[in-house]
């Protein structure tokens, strides 16, 4: 149960009753089961299709032997798919500067790139204050949203080459033409999928593919930006 201790309050968030989580014999069944016997409390009528699947990454995650992991990773077909987060990685005042996570790995730091490397500093999801006496057009909270748009495959991406690859990572100039790290956006059945992570500039002669494909759940995907816009552009 330690692990339950440690972790009670995202455990509560994620949906499953004290009534579970104060009882080990409980816990230890709902782990198997799916389901209490004493309330007959389920976890598939209960528990929010988002929900499930954060109890089966906090499962993976704590590494703990689990019948209902297997039988959610099946229900939504999640063998293949990562888990995305949009974390801080740098708060100064009122500048925040965030980085993708995949798997709770850095992205950045998977592509082998320094995230405030100049090179790869610009990222369009970034919040910060903008001198309106110098830059009166300027609007960083748009910019925000309209990248979010162009993750989530609903508008045509931000990119200065006129491809319709997703920019992660540009030059702190803003200047795509200084080079990029960019993707493919696909949408696939309750998938969306980044294909052919690469370098990209405005030559033919672009890098190897870093990073072949990460597949995600459409609607895990949706809410963590969806998240993220409530909370930083609202």
């Amino acid at each position: 149960m330690k692990v339950v201790k440690e972790n009670y309050e995202t455990l509560i968030q994620i949906g499953l009753p004290t009534f579970i989580l104060n009882h080990e014999k409980k816990w230890i069944f709902f782990l198997q089961e799916g389901w209490d016997v004493e309330t007959g409390w389920n976890y598939s009528s209960e528990m929010t299709e988002i929900q499930q699947i954060q109890l089966y990454r906090f499962i993976k995650a704590n590494t703990i032997e689990s019948c209902l992991s297997n039988e959610i990773e099946l229900k939504y077909n999640l063998k293949n798919k990562q888990q995305i987060e949009i974390k801080v990685v740098k708060h100064h005042s009122n500048n925040i500067s965030f980085d993708f996570f995949i798997n709770q790995q850095q992205l950045s730091k998977k592509l082998g790139i320094n995230r405030f490397d100049m090179a790869y500093s610009d990222f369009d999801l970034d919040v910060f204050e903008v001198d309106t006496t110098k830059f009166p057009n300027y609007d960083r909270k748009k910019i925000n949203t309209n990248a979010v748009s162009g993750f989530l495959g609903i508008s045509k991406p931000i990119n200065q080459f006129g491809t319709d690859r997703i920019v992660l990572y540009r030059c702190h100039c803003g200047s795509d033409y200084c080079g990029v790290i960019s993707f493919a956006l696909h949408k696939e059945d309750n998938s969306i999928i980044w294909k052919d992570i690469s370098y990209e500039d405005d030559t033919e002669n672009n890098e190897e593919i870093i990073i072949k494909e990460l597949r995600f759940d459409s609607k895990e995907y949706q809410l963590e930006f969806e998240q993220y816009l409530s909370k930083y552009c609202s």
